[in-house]
């Protein structure tokens, strides 16, 4: 597993069918986030889930996962898909998009968003 934020795959699916749909990151306050994993290409199925944190993650290979982008999908999320966030992704090279939906307020993603782009940041300095 390389860069940042830490994350892993969920080892209670390890070896299922559902292994590779799920995948948690670890903020720098040490929270884990779990996300659902959607193909880059999912634009449909992405645009059908509002207000969720997405991390735009550029899967080079078994475990090398490396976040690119982190952002909010919004009450908009057909918008979200169609604007400067996924044009940013695709610039990128991002391959996969992983949501996590567990938050219901603004608030939340908002601090979900900063304490994995903290521990981003942190991965990158060392």
């Amino acid at each position: 597993m390389t860069e940042s934020p830490a994350g892993a795959p969920l080892a209670s699916l390890a070896g299922g069918a559902l292994a590779r749909r799920f995948h948690s990151w670890r903020g720098a306050s040490g929270a884990r986030y779990i996300c659902s994993v959607f193909a880059a290409t999912a634009l449909d199925e992405l645009a059908s889930y509002a207000d969720a944190v997405v991390i735009g993650v550029v899967a080079a290979g078994e475990g090398d996962l490396r976040v690119v982008l982190i952002g909010e999908s919004g009450s908009l999320p057909e918008v979200f898909w169609q604007g400067e966030f996924a044009r940013r992704a695709r610039a990128a090279g991002v391959n996969e998009f992983h949501l996590h939906l567990l938050t219901e307020r603004a608030e939340e993603r908002r601090a979900v968003m900063g304490d994995l782009t903290r521990q981003m940041a942190a991965k990158r300095a060392s």
